[in-house]
């Protein structure tokens, strides 16, 4: 049976929180190990090589490393973009249904005042 009244109260109330608070929460851990796994960019001299060993610039762990670390930052930065918008859209629908139940409560109690209006 489906939910109404306050129990349906609840439900939104509950998805409106998740989208508010507990999301954005989610997001912005994801946005704080972004930030520390860019910072990894300053170890990128221990890549280096002496040229006594053939090197004279980076290793070439340095270029897979690298190449990681842009490929973990944009996983971080899109997944802290998603779970914001998620949270958005959570908000959303629970101000959406509740603001469409309220546009049936106000049709049924102004079709209560005019039966005319009715459907017999």
């Amino acid at each position: 049976m489906p939910k109404s009244g306050s129990d349906l109260g609840v439900d939104l109330y509950e998805l409106w929180v998740a989208g508010d608070r507990m999301l954005p929460a989610v997001a912005d851990q994801f946005a704080e190990a972004g930030k520390c796994f860019g910072q990894t960019e300053s170890g990128d001299g221990y890549f280096s090589r002496p040229a006594e060993i053939g090197g004279g610039g980076y290793g070439p762990a340095q270029r897979a490393f690298a190449e990681l670390r842009m490929t973990m930052s944009a996983v971080f930065r899109d997944s802290e973009s998603n779970l914001e918008l998620a949270g958005q859209a959570l908000k959303m629908a629970a101000d959406n249904y509740d603001a469409s139940d309220q546009a049936a409560m106000d049709q049924f109690s102004a079709m209560k005042r005019d039966a005319g209006q009715g459907r017999f």
